[in-house]
């Protein structure tokens, strides 16, 4: 067993290799210092998928990938340099043509196989609110990753806010297990949105924090999770199955994307488009909290839903397109508890 600031590494054979022989000492350093900042937090994911292992490893390998398969993600953030090593790979054939002269060879082989730290620049780091709200690791708007072979990738996309750690268990030879774990930069202090962070992570999402402004125009990422007291200005585009927290004012001319849920006390301006198969949630309101629009050109596209508990508040031009169901008591209270999403 070998513990490299927060990672525990675990050997089963009678005689274990030196972790220190497997992977470049620097490279260790550097993951020490950056797990030593990790929160105590952490979100556990596990999926199991029809591939090998070494497919996925292969892959994290390759540096032309990005700009195909993470088009609008990744390689909007970091642009990856492929380099090509001609010697490299001339020493690669011969390797595999001839094996290792000696046990040194092929550990220094092993070592050149697993490194990490500073890798790319970002091209931009948005600044979310809950980044104030942890001990960054470092200063530097980097793209960090470290590659420990076989079966172990650490990332963080966010410049030292936050890290995934993906661990590849072989379960067949067609056949992976693959636990994810999600963990910001170690908290300041405990605050309310956390574990809503963690879950953004997860999906994949944008996490819009409580009291953020989000400027004119921009999109807010499918799945985005919208905390409390946001404020998404004129032609925000919000994606679909977005969670719009309670107190969230909604620009003129945003678009809301299709099977969006709103919160409670959500304010939403005249132009707005809420997309098919919204749903506007007010149950369990001591009055009128939503309000869809505040002009006749609010519009309402089929089939949203509207849930009374406190009733909603619609300008009575409302372009509210048939079949909407907007007014009181359209859907039961237990039908709706069954029917919304619910963040975990």
């Amino acid at each position: 067993m070998a513990c490299i600031g927060n990672l525990v590494f675990v050997s089963v054979s009678a005689d274990p290799l030196p972790l220190q022989a497997q992977v470049s000492l620097p490279a260790l350093d550097m993951l020490r210092r950056a797990s030593e900042q990790f929160d105590s937090d952490v979100l556990v994911a596990t999926f199991e998928a029809n591939f090998n292992w070494k497919l996925a490893y292969e892959n994290l390998r390759d540096a032309l990938h990005p700009r195909f398969v993470h088009a609008r993600t990744l390689a909007r953030q970091v642009k990856v340099q492929v380099q090509m090593d001609d010697a490299g790979i001339v020493d690669a054939h011969r390797y595999h043509a001839q094996g290792s002269a000696s046990q040194a060879e092929h550990l220094a082989r092993l070592r050149s196989l697993s490194d990490g730290g500073l890798n790319e620049p970002l091209q931009s780091l948005p600044h979310y609110a809950w980044h104030d709200k942890v001990e960054r690791f470092g200063n530097d708007d980097w793209y960090l990753d470290w590659l420990l072979y076989p079966t172990l990738h650490i990332a963080s996309g966010s410049g030292g806010y936050s890290f995934i750690i993906a661990h590849h268990q072989p379960v067949s030879a067609q056949r992976t297990e693959l636990t994810v774990y999600y963990v910001t930069a170690r908290k300041k202090h405990r605050y309310a949105t956390s574990d809503a962070v963690l879950l953004a992570h997860l999906q994949g999402a944008e996490m819009v924090a409580a009291g953020a402004i989000v400027g004119a125009h921009c999109d807010i990422a499918y799945n985005a999770w919208i905390g409390t007291a946001a404020v998404l200005e004129h032609g925000a585009k919000i994606g679909a199955s977005a969670w719009i927290d309670a107190g969230v004012f909604v620009g003129a001319q945003a678009v809301i994307g299709s099977h969006a849920t709103l919160g409670r006390r959500v304010d939403i301006a005249a132009e707005v488009r809420v997309g098919k198969r919204c749903t506007v949630h007010v149950r369990d309101c001591y009055r009128s909290d939503i309000a869809v629009g505040t002009h006749h050109l609010a519009t309402l596209r089929t089939p949203v839903v509207i849930i009374d508990g406190g009733s909603p508040r619609l300008p009575q031009r409302c372009q509210a397109a048939t079949p909407c169901l907007c007014g009181r008591r359209i859907v039961p209270a237990a039908a709706a508890s069954s029917a919304l999403p619910r963040r975990t």
